[in-house]
């Protein structure tokens, strides 16, 4: 009798776990870890509700793949059930690379590398742990899959990582307005040539998904005290790494990453700097801007406490216009001690953003056409060209004092 396992999801509601390996998967310690990070990074010093995590968003996205797998059995389009498997555990893994508040670290740790590139590594790991039943998995996450299809369910502007996320994002951020169809998206996909369609029925859906992701990007994700708080963590981390390198206030965990002094590139990582990674989560960071209080460097102290009791800075936003004529301004505001060339840069500073919310150039979104032909979204919906949508909206910024 085959066993199963029950997930209470508050989004879908019970999720079914079915297949030994995945549910082996998700009781590893690698994936644990993402019960202690943060999805959306520090926004919940904006949006108090926004404490969810990796570990429930990978869940969702896996449920939205076993959703996504019905349709195409439905379809009559052939999947495996080693790739049904596969694309499941693509789903589930695709996040696992994320270190301390997710994005929100990401240049901390390996500023020259993404997420998604410690992801192949940490899915690497895990396949040789199984005996190479991760295999495709690894490959659908990689995009290098025979199947193009698996890899844009997993990876493309409209995937169930998207799906999941900006709905789940919405939820618990309480923002209302934001309220795409997901299941009627996974009931309209299809496959054409090798690739991820829609049929053209879902249009209008596909229209309201991007229109939400843009306003969760520019309300949501691009509020300005979420950029800030991102900002001060990165600032926290450089000084920390600069007065550390003459004492011994660490724990040995952060003593490792502050010895790395190289910017590395994916070749370059070891396996010993992946281990040490995937012993960190949230409370290590948050453990870290405690010793930065008690801490005898005063820039140190203020950074960490801004953090540990919201004492955010002042920030301005700009769309149209950077600040730099005006940081000689602020920082002659400075108290004395701060207007030291080193120093004043922690208390001041400026630069930008972007912002993209849909790319006519990678990745296009295709629709079905009642012929047997597929067009881009964007040459069916015009306004995706537009400025707003299509290219990086560059947002300024600068950080001073109140």
């Amino acid at each position: 009798m085959e066993s199963h396992t029950l997930i209470k999801d508050p989004l879908y509601g019970f999720v079914q776990v079915t297949d030994p390996l995945i549910k082996s998967v998700i009781e590893h310690p690698y994936f644990q870890r993402l019960r202690r990070i943060k999805q959306m990074g520090m926004a919940d010093f904006v949006f108090p509700g926004a404490t969810h995590t990796r570990f429930q968003h990978s869940i969702g996205s896996m449920y939205l793949a076993q959703k996504a797998i019905n349709t195409l059995k439905r379809k009559n389009i052939p999947i495996s059930k080693s790739e049904q498997q596969g694309l499941q555990l693509a789903a589930l893994l695709h996040d696992i690379g994320h270190g301390p508040f997710s994005h929100s670290s990401e240049t901390l740790f390996f500023p020259k590398t993404s997420h998604e590139s410690i992801t192949y590594q940490v899915v690497e790991l895990l396949n040789q742990e199984y005996g190479g039943e991760l295999t495709i998995a690894l490959s659908i996450l990689k995009g290098d899959y025979p199947k193009k299809y698996l890899n844009q369910l997993i990876v493309s502007q409209i995937d169930l990582d998207r799906l999941d996320f900006l709905n789940r994002d919405r939820y618990f951020t309480g923002v209302s307005g934001v309220n795409f169809d997901v299941d009627r998206i996974i009931e309209m996909l299809d496959i054409f040539e090798n690739n991820l369609v829609y049929d053209f029925k879902s249009l209008h859906t596909l229209e309201k998904f991007l229109f939400d992701r843009r306003f969760m990007k520019l309300q949501v994700y691009g509020h300005k005290n979420n950029i800030l708080a991102d900002l001060l963590l990165e600032k926290m981390w450089t000084r920390f790494k600069q007065v550390e390198l003459n004492t011994k206030f660490l724990l040995p965990k952060f003593s490792f990453w502050f010895s790395q002094t190289n910017k590395l590139n994916d070749s370059q990582i070891s396996q010993q700097m992946v281990h040490e990674f995937l012993k960190l989560d949230d409370s290590d960071m948050i453990q870290l801007w405690k010793l930065g209080k008690a801490h005898p460097d005063k820039t140190l102290q203020l950074l960490c406490n801004s953090l540990l009791d919201r004492k955010f800075p002042k920030i301005q936003l700009s769309q149209s216009h950077p600040f730099d004529k005006v940081i000689d301004k602020y920082k002659s505001q400075l108290e004395a001690w701060q207007q030291d060339k080193e120093l004043s840069s922690y208390f001041v500073f400026a630069g930008h953003v972007k912002s993209l919310t849909y790319s006519p150039r990678k990745d296009k979104v295709l629709v079905k056409l009642k012929k047997d032909e597929s067009k881009p979204l964007h040459e069916l919906v015009k306004y995706l060209k537009s400025y707003y949508f299509s290219e990086d909206l560059r947002i300024h910024y600068i950080c001073h004092q109140k």
